[in-house]
């Protein structure tokens, strides 16, 4: 065997080992050129947050401890529903969980006003109140719990906490 032909098989070999290769290679990823020939895909705009949704979350976190991520997700709402008495509860929720009982109530007080027919949020307010050592103002607000459910085991519970504690007849 010449080697003129040694030449020739070795190419070849070298030939059918790249053509065997390009059959089961796996497909390749993409390059910067690859990548620049492909269209991009246009990005469309994230859909705004639900506002429930940043209340809930920020609740759970009051729960776990996480304050700043609630206060987060609270200026969050704040900017997209300023008003929204749901966002009051929970913002007196937490300053309640910052060391700040007398913030709470003022901020709850501003839900209850919005939503008079939310019972529990009454017997919240009472509970704060009890914590203010108000009791006369508990006990309004446990009779304004039970004024909407006379059943209202919470508001019974603390309208005679509150009556004990010498919150009025």
């Amino acid at each position: 065997m010449s080697s003129f032909e040694l030449v020739v098989i070795l190419g070849l070999l070298v030939l059918g080992v790249g053509l065997l290769y390009t059959v089961v290679a796996p497909k390749r990823t993409l390059t910067p050129k690859t990548a620049a020939a492909r269209p991009a895909k246009a990005l469309e705009p994230a859909p705004p947050p639900d506002v429930q949704d940043l209340l809930r979350r920020a609740d759970q976190h009051i729960g776990e401890g996480a304050l700043d991520r609630a206060s987060l997700l609270l200026s969050q709402a704040t900017a997209l529903e300023p008003d929204r008495p749901g966002l009051f509860f929970v913002q007196s929720r937490l300053l309640h969980a910052q060391g700040d009982p007398v913030k709470a109530v003022k901020t709850l007080e501003k839900a209850c006003a919005a939503r008079p027919e939310v019972t529990s949020w009454h017997c919240v307010r009472g509970h704060l109140l009890l914590e203010l050592e108000r009791p006369d103002l508990a006990a309004e607000a446990f009779r304004q719990a039970l004024d909407l459910d006379p059943d209202d085991a919470d508001g019974q519970a603390g309208l005679e906490e509150a009556l004990r504690r010498g919150g009025g007849a």
